[in-house]
């Protein structure tokens, strides 16, 4: 790798970081900006910007002591949180490029992702998962202040996903067992395990906006649709009361009527349909390592463990393409752009990611 460094026209010494060329990809999850024109990837304790349109890179030196294992951005895009392999997280602003604070989580953190509203965070430490106020979101001098946890993970998290009213979190893990959670405080629900997976998961994706319905994958690449008794709007939040301390009995008159709640709907996560993805090749048999999911276009990516990546359409898992790009290497990592233009696929034992254009005819 070659770093490219700059100097200022009023020191002759003054030398700032510009860019680093050589591997654009050392491991942990890519993610593409709101409009589809940049990739960002994780080099090293780097975070590198790919702009697809001019073919252009610039990068954000030291953002963690120790490589980047995990990283999200806000769906806004002013804030960015990164984790490295022995727990220290970054709060980088886009703006101006630099590192705001840092927190030490005293472990190993695996998985950051904003939800889709903005104002939360999960973070995966762990047999837990937190759910923090989203750093910019509320004004605090601590960027981490813990909204929920989420403990009795049994299993070590290899996916999660939010879903489009940032009130459950999906999560799979690599005793192939699958957890919906509640992420804020809501009625008559807190927690759901579904069976139903024989291998580790790598991919949990929630369909549409309007459900709680979700599509999993494993890596023997068994592909499992489930759908929910329940919309999404029947999850009903509730605030949580706090205690007033020092306070008389006289001021505080006495609840005589309470407001009836409404019996819940029955919940329950249904299997409508289990597909295999290996039936679909003609090779030998293949071991998922990664997937990504696109609800408007209904288009399912998955990567594979001899480096090749497949299309599908859901939710009959109909293959569109299947190519090879990493010859025998493992896929670390795949991701389709908001507007469903694009597809980066990265290769940690390579350190390349590449990208394509997709259009549907």
């Amino acid at each position: 790798m070659c770093v490219v460094w700059c100097s200022s026209s009023g020191m002759k010494f003054n030398y700032k970081f510009k860019n680093s060329i050589g591997c654009v990809y050392t491991g942990g999850p890519i993610q593409f900006s709101g409009d589809s024109s940049t990739l960002r990837t994780p080099v090293g304790n780097r975070i590198s910007h790919l702009d697809l349109r001019h073919c252009s890179t610039h990068s954000i030196d030291d953002v963690t002591p120790c490589t980047v294992v995990a990283v999200d951005t806000s769906p806004d895009e002013f804030i960015t949180v990164a984790a490295d392999e022995q727990g220290v997280a970054s709060v980088v602003s886009n703006v101006n490029q630099s590192v705001i604070r840092r927190h030490d989580f005293r472990g190993p953190v695996s998985h950051i992702k904003f939800s889709p509203c903005g104002e939360l965070l999960a973070l995966v430490r762990h047999d837990a998962v937190c759910i923090y106020h989203a750093p910019g979101a509320v004004a605090t001098y601590n960027p981490f202040c813990l909204h929920k946890l989420i403990p009795g993970i049994l299993g070590q998290v290899t996916t999660l996903d939010w879903s489009a009213d940032s009130k459950l979190l999906l999560l799979g893990c690599d005793d192939s067992v699958l957890k919906v959670c509640a992420a804020r405080f809501l009625r008559h629900f807190h927690s759901f395990t579904v069976p139903g997976h024989h291998k580790p998961v790598v991919g949990a994706h929630f369909i549409d906006d309007s459900s709680a319905d979700f599509y999993s994958v494993s890596t023997n690449g068994v592909v499992l649709h489930y759908t929910c008794t329940r919309k999404l709007s029947d999850f009903v939040q509730y605030t949580r009361k706090r205690l007033r301390l020092h306070e008389e009995q006289e001021d505080t008159p006495p609840q005589e009527e309470q407001e009836e709640e409404e019996d819940p709907k029955f919940l329950a996560f249904v299997k409508r349909a289990k597909h295999f993805i290996n039936e679909l090749q003609t090779e030998h048999v293949r071991e998922v390592t990664a997937s990504d999911y696109h609800k408007r276009t209904r288009m399912l990516v998955v990567g594979s463990s001899d480096g090749t990546f497949s299309i599908f359409e859901m939710p009959d898992l109909v293959m569109v393409q299947s190519v090879n790009i990493s010859a025998g290497e493992e896929i670390s990592a795949v991701s389709v752009s908001p507007a469903g233009d694009w597809i980066g696929v990265a290769c940690e034992a390579l350190g390349e990611c590449r990208t394509w254009s997709w259009c549907r005819v």
